[in-house]
């Protein structure tokens, strides 16, 4: 075939446009039918918490931003933010001023009590109006003003720096509770007590929780989380059988829009346009070099039928494991060769590899396929 002087070709008259336009126009359609009859998908019956009844997989690859896992994100970005309290220092210094002031409200029937110049009945009735308890009130009739002095100074100073640092509402209790032990100033336990529940009801919180704050920070938070961007490969497995479908899985699948059933019109277009170059090939090497077939409406017809019946094997056997591997496709050439010759049947057998291997894409033996349809006919 190779040393055969090629012969020039008839003029391309009007009728052979014709001629082949009829040709290619019924070839392509058939093809382009029996590749893209899957461009519309089965709709999916899924929803969140549903079982997949088989494996769902990705029919392209794709990348998209995930909402479902950027909201996921998100909240775990809110709460990671502690709780947010309204402390500033001048709030402290004002909140300390002023329950100083009210500590010497409260202290000052024992200052005129312990005065030299009060009397002791006078002494008496300013003691027992105190606000203490029975259980102190013992220490507080038995002190003398020197005692008094430094039992006074020591509160006056534990109450500033109470204050005066951070003091939570959620932490009051604790520290009224632990009043005593900051008591210093060489007081006896008895007096420690006495101070502390002194001091005691003026401990108030300068650092209250701020619900607009805590969700001021939140939201920035948040708002800082990059999206969350999605690869998929293309035959990858989304949902396997006999999973439960979640909710990142349901998302991947709508990106998909298996779902919907919405056609492939991408997958489509491209089995359209290989179908051209296929026709096309088929068809202008025979009126290029084959003349005398391409005037033979049964040649014509011979090698449509064989490549038409060629691709609706390898369509319903394309993505299988070993299927592909046993379909006769060399019997396509055989009959070619003794039909016609082994020029067209060459060229058919290169066809059906080219479309061998498209239409295993998917899988990863897709170059093997090609490989041994196109050395088996040959």
């Amino acid at each position: 075939m190779l040393t055969r002087r090629v012969e020039l070709a008839s003029v391309f008259t009007r009728r052979e446009a014709v001629r082949l336009g009829i040709a290619a126009i019924a070839l392509i359609v058939v093809l382009t039918t029996i590749l893209g009859v899957d461009f519309i998908p089965q709709r999916l019956q899924v929803d969140v918490g549903t079982v997949a009844a088989v494996d769902i997989v990705a029919p392209r690859a794709d990348e998209y931003v995930s909402k479902v896992e950027t909201d996921r994100l998100k909240e775990e970005a809110r709460k990671g933010v502690d709780l947010i309290y309204d402390f500033t220092t001048a709030k402290a210094s004002a909140t300390a001023e002023a329950q100083l002031r009210a500590f010497a409200v409260r202290v000052s029937p024992i200052d005129q009590a312990l005065a030299e110049t009060t009397p002791e009945k006078e002494k008496a009735r300013l003691l027992a109006g105190v606000d203490v308890s029975q259980d102190v009130r013992p220490t507080l009739l038995a002190l003398t003003p020197e005692r008094w002095a430094a039992v006074r100074a020591e509160s006056s100073r534990v109450l500033e720096a109470t204050e005066r640092g951070e003091l939570r509402d959620s932490a009051v209790s604790l520290v009224q509770a632990q009043l005593s032990g900051q008591m210093a100033g060489g007081l006896e336990p008895a007096e420690r007590t006495l101070a502390a529940e002194i001091i005691s009801p003026l401990i108030v919180p300068n650092s209250s929780f701020s619900a607009a704050l805590t969700e001021q920070e939140r939201a920035k938070k948040a708002d800082e989380v990059p999206p969350f961007r999605v690869q998929v490969a293309q035959n990858e497995t989304i949902v396997r059988k006999g999973e439960k479908v979640t909710e990142a899985q349901l998302e991947k699948i709508d990106q998909f829009g298996l779902r919907n059933a919405r056609p492939d019109v991408a997958r489509l277009g491209g089995w359209l346009f290989l179908s051209l170059l296929v026709v096309g090939l088929i068809l202008g090497w025979i009126w290029r070099f084959r003349p005398a077939y391409w005037h033979r409406n049964n040649a014509l017809l011979l090698i449509g039928v064989i490549l038409v019946g060629t691709a609706i094997v390898l369509k319903a056997t394309s993505g299988r494991a070993g299927l592909p591997f046993i379909v006769p496709t060399a019997a396509a050439g055989m009959l070619l060769a003794i039909l016609l010759d082994a020029g067209v049947a060459t060229l058919l057998m290169v066809v059906i590899a080219l479309l061998g291997g498209a239409l295993n894409l998917t899988s990863s033996n897709s170059l093997e396929i090609a490989a041994y349809v196109l050395v088996g006919g040959l």
